[in-house]
């Protein structure tokens, strides 16, 4: 209970600075502004357009013109599908950590305990796979929270936050956080969109998440990007409507195969079907 009250002080104080603070960003330690631009692109790649195939090439491109990047390099290590890279990024956050600043160490540490959660997950550790992202879901939860308190702006990390929200304290809540924060931006980001029709549709309103779902895809109006067609596979999915679920997520995978939530959207589909007969 104490955890819970302590929670929904933060959520207070962290909304009431959301509509009063000046908007911000993150300062970032890079002095190079190739590496900035391709780290802002990639955030939006795969949050915004979920094409993971595409952010991992604008996360790449930006370590290389920064090696010493740590926000970036902590990203690859997020996204890459070769455990030894990521291991061998662990050890660089660790070692070069000191370059980067407070806040960004605040970030590259949930990404840290992220990254650890990956590699204990791969090498099939049940125990130290729970253990790992319990500690990365409590990190997170703090270190977002001071970090959209203090840049508003920072929608990406703000939207994790959510993501973690959900997680811990169920749909309810996160979207009662989600629609306050949103009350503060001019224009929600695609994925607040994409987002809040998930949490719609995860507490069963259905038609309310798919008016979301099908404003987001008139956001992108010709664009093809995977974003719309994932969320409105999940949205089916969790219908029970296999064959519109299929529909999508099929249609996602053709634009980025590599793109690990639709992969895992597709198994839970699979898992539906064969338990259906």
């Amino acid at each position: 209970m104490q955890l819970m009250s302590r929670v929904l002080l933060l959520f207070i104080t962290l909304f009431t600075f959301f509509i009063q603070a000046k908007a911000q960003l993150l300062p970032l330690s890079t002095a190079s502004d190739s590496a900035k631009h391709y780290y802002y692109l990639g955030w939006k790649q795969i949050m915004d357009y979920a094409d993971y195939t595409k952010a991992e090439q604008s996360y790449r491109k930006s370590i290389a013109f920064d090696p010493e990047f740590i926000l970036g390099q902590s990203l690859v290590g997020r996204i890459s599908p070769d455990i030894k890279e990521r291991y061998e990024i662990l050890e660089k956050i660790n070692t070069k950590k000191h370059l980067a600043t407070e806040d960004e160490q605040l970030v590259a540490d949930v990404s840290v305990m992220l990254i650890e959660f990956l590699n204990a997950r791969e090498e099939m550790d049940s125990a130290k796979t729970a253990e790992k992202i319990a500690i990365a879901l409590q990190t997170g939860l703090k270190n977002f929270g001071l970090i959209g308190q203090k840049y508003p702006e920072e929608v990406y990390f703000i939207s994790e936050y959510f993501e973690i929200v959900n997680y811990l304290y169920g749909p309810k809540k996160a979207l009662d956080t989600l629609k306050s924060y949103n009350l503060s931006l001019k224009k929600p980001a695609p994925f607040l969109i994409g987002y809040e029709s998930t949490l719609e549709a995860a507490l069963g309103n259905y038609d309310n998440a798919l008016e979301l779902a099908f404003k987001l895809k008139k956001c992108f109006k010709d664009k093809k990007v995977p974003k719309p067609y994932v969320v409105l596979g999940d949205i089916y999915l969790q219908k029970g409507d296999l064959e519109s679920a299929y529909k999508y997520i099929n249609k996602a995978l053709e634009l980025d195969p590599a793109n690990r939530a639709v992969q895992r959207l597709k198994k839970r589909a699979e898992v539906l079907q064969e338990n259906n007969f």
